[in-house]
């Protein structure tokens, strides 16, 4: 649904969302001193694997393609609101698609979803 689900999650700016993994609200910059918007990013371990913008999501696996970072993944999505999307598993290579599994994408870090859903941006 929105970015404005995943801020009524916080507290003070922050919160605990399970083991491990915290959001917390930030500022996102285009260029070193140019603030674009204020985020939220999603962090596994200290390490960022999901940044949620007002108008899309970024996805990343902080190069850890375990089955808690792919459970955070899809916590990120399902918090978001993301209908029917998540990140699964198929002959050792992650993807992100339906529960049909029709179009589905090859993970890739960075990958841009918009809160419907559809991928925005492919990744690196």
């Amino acid at each position: 649904m929105s970015y404005t689900n995943v801020k009524n999650q916080l507290y003070h700016g922050h919160r605990k969302i399970a083991n491990n993994t915290y959001l917390t609200l930030t500022d996102a910059y285009d260029q070193p001193g140019m603030l674009r918007s204020e985020c939220i990013e999603m962090r596994l371990h200290g390490n960022l694997i999901a940044r949620f913008h007002p108008d899309y999501l970024e996805l990343y696996s902080a190069g850890w393609h375990t089955q808690t970072t792919k459970d955070r993944l899809n916590l990120a999505l399902d918090i978001a609101l993301v209908a029917g999307r998540k990140i699964y598993q198929s002959s050792q290579q992650w993807y992100y698609g339906d529960l049909y599994h029709e179009g589905d994408l090859a993970f890739r870090e960075g990958m841009k979803v918009d809160y419907q859903g559809n991928v925005i941006l492919q990744g690196a």
